[in-house]
């Protein structure tokens, strides 16, 4: 048995019948006829145990901070897309990570969007000086024609939206477009074990221009965004089949480009003092212990029903913390907008930080100061139970490190660490005595 139908050389759009323009890139005569037999090469299960162990290597770019969030180094065949806003820096980024690259390996550097004068005055400010390859094309064709000739072992592409994939009939930047550029790097990234790196924009949503499907063909997401204070810049890991999502690397972005920030302590306010609603946590990043500020700000509404908003926390969790809040104190949130904002641009997803976000809305609620040197850590249960405590010999080191000197944590934790200044608490309710 066979199936027949038309597809569109363009976009790849499928129908049953010939069409004489396409209803998806709106290109005329582009329809081919695919015929379909059954049957063909057949492909066996096999066990876990009779699969080939694979060592991935890692190339790395000396570059700590990057190599950390991307798992220890990139991998060959490796396609990763680096996303974020206009004028974040993600073409300098590209440069100075294509100079580390080009000491010891092959590089092409594609330019989709700006000249090659304009690529050169950029490098001559941050001081590239590696012997990186140039190509200023946003012709799909022509970029894969390039890669076949010179065998690059690194390819960066700025950016995916510059591509255009098609002869005519689509406009740049569009789905169909970035789709099918994405796809074609794919396919000569697997076939000649090329890393290729992508630059993406993002929406005024935070989320990366074009069809939801490109963050599925690509290994890696990494989103650059620029930090509280313009100064610095926040590398993230939202997606790594060769290593953590929990990865976040720190930048300050100057005239030389970028430069490591290893020593987060300047993610704190450098004049702490006692404050309502500010409260001090530590969480596990990856790695590594961060201390950062969790921040609340509880006002009588004007709407209804009154508003909820956080900046770094899942607003879904900032509702159940509030039901928590409201069960175990009988206080009132129905009249009340609520904003919550963690420090720095960096997102809280572990439990550990349930206790902080509650004695942070608290503390603005009820107007009472928090002291200055306290960190609380916990996780909260929905009867108002501490638990968790995870890393705490690690979270309580760093925290000491930048000069705090008390300590809210789950009694549970209790035979882990033990210390001066260390308060034990089994619910709710205990907090309080310990907070001024």
């Amino acid at each position: 048995m066979k199936k027949e139908y038309f597809v569109c050389k363009n976009c790849g759009y499928q129908t049953i019948k010939w069409l004489g323009q396409c209803p998806y890139c709106e290109g005329w005569d582009t329809f081919e006829r695919v015929v379909e037999r059954k049957g063909g090469i057949k492909k066996e299960a096999v066990y876990l145990k009779d699969i080939k162990d694979v060592c991935y290597e890692r190339i790395k770019t000396g570059i700590e901070e990057f190599d950390r969030v991307t798992g220890g180094g990139v991998v060959k065949a490796e396609i990763i897309l680096i996303a974020g806003p206009p004028g974040v820096g993600k073409s300098t980024l590209f440069l100075q990570i294509a100079d580390r690259f080009s000491n010891e390996r092959r590089v092409l550097y594609v330019t989709s969007e700006e000249s090659l004068e304009q690529i050169k005055l950029r490098a001559s400010r941050i001081g590239i000086k590696g012997d990186i390859l140039f190509l200023d094309s946003n012709q799909i064709m022509e970029i894969i024609n390039v890669i076949e000739r010179i065998k690059p072992e690194i390819v960066f592409v700025d950016s995916i939206q510059g591509i255009n994939s098609f002869e005519k009939g689509v406009p740049l930047g569009t789905p169909t477009q970035i789709r099918f550029g994405a796809e074609k790097f794919c396919e000569i990234a697997k076939e000649k074990g090329i890393v290729i790196f992508l630059s993406g924009h993002v929406t005024k949503e935070g989320i990366v221009a074009g069809p939801k499907l490109l963050e599925h063909i690509v290994d890696a997401v990494l989103y650059l965004e620029i930090g509280k204070d313009s100064f610095y810049r926040v590398l993230s890991s939202y997606k790594n089949r060769f290593g953590s999502t929990n990865e976040v690397a720190f930048f300050y972005l100057g005239e030389r480009g970028f430069e490591e920030i290893k020593d987060l302590s300047f993610l704190i306010s450098k004049r702490r003092k006692d404050a309502v609603g500010r409260v001090y946590t530590v969480i596990i990043q990856g790695k590594r212990a961060v201390t950062v500020e969790i921040e609340s700000l509880v006002s009588i509404s004007s709407t209804f029903p009154p508003r909820r908003q956080a900046v770094g926390l899942d607003v879904s969790k900032l509702y159940m913390l509030v039901a928590i809040i409201q069960k175990n104190f009988k206080i009132d949130f129905s009249k009340y907008d609520i904003f919550l904002k963690v420090s720095s641009g960096i997102s809280i997803k572990e439990s550990d930080a349930d206790l902080p976000v509650i004695l942070s809305i608290l503390s603005s609620r009820k107007n009472f100061l928090i002291s200055k040197d306290l960190i609380v850590i916990g996780e909260v249960s929905l009867t108002g139970e501490l638990r968790g405590g995870y890393f705490m010999r690690e979270k309580i080191k760093e925290a000491k490190r930048i000069g705090f000197k008390r300590f809210i944590v789950p009694d549970e934790v209790k035979g882990e660490v033990r210390d001066k200044g260390i308060f034990f608490v089994k619910d709710l309710k205990d907090v309080l005595k310990y907070v001024s």
